[in-house]
């Protein structure tokens, strides 16, 4: 067992994707249970969680409630949200994580309001325009990381190089490839399709 010091916390989105709580408090005690080095942090309506929590063996490793009083949906506009619901699970876990309380941040809601929320928070690195959102694929051998894979559809070639810039780096980092291979996926240009 890692000692406290050594724990990674890890911020949880409890009312994220389309079945919130029910759903997402089992799955990260699931993943906690795997993964006894982490602390987890569930934010979001406490009763609901606690709810759900009692319905489970808790593991030996901590989990943490943070109660938020608000929720962003998937259907608000994102930046509105993030700016008048400061004390939604989102919003509290990205600033949390800025303030080097948590590690990691997860949510399975809204992908428009964690982008919106880690921009206007955490900020982006100078050489970045815009962010990318990665997704490791499987594949026979390994994964596959996709870049962009849903925030961007207006692209210009300098946006394109640093989605690979960034996928190189992370490949190097976080999976241990010592020679990453980049390839451009293109959806087509028809105009169903978009540019």
């Amino acid at each position: 067992m890692a000692s406290d010091s050594q724990r990674r916390i890890v911020a949880v989105d409890a009312m994220g994707g389309d079945f919130g709580p029910e759903v997402v408090v089992p799955g990260a005690v699931a993943a906690l249970v795997a993964s006894p080095h982490l602390v987890l942090a569930l934010y979001g309506d406490e009763s609901a969680i606690q709810d759900q929590l009692a319905r489970l063996e808790t593991p030996a490793s901590p989990v943490n409630v943070v109660p938020c009083s608000q929720n962003i949906t998937m259907s608000e506009s994102p930046a509105a949200a993030i700016r008048g619901k400061p004390d939604s699970p989102i919003v509290r876990a990205i600033t949390d994580h800025r303030d080097g309380q948590v590690d990691a941040v997860v949510s399975a809601g809204s992908t428009g309001a964690m982008v919106a929320a880690s921009l206007v928070i955490l900020g982006r690195l100078p050489s970045v325009d815009r962010p990318a959102i990665g997704t490791l694929v499987p594949t026979l051998d390994s994964h596959l990381l996709l870049l962009d894979a849903g925030a961007n559809v207006q692209c210009t070639p300098k946006h394109l190089l640093r989605f690979a810039q960034m996928g190189d780096l992370f490949c190097r980092e976080m999976l241990g490839l010592a020679t990453p291979r980049i390839g451009l996926l293109n959806i087509g240009q028809e105009e169903s399709k978009g540019n």
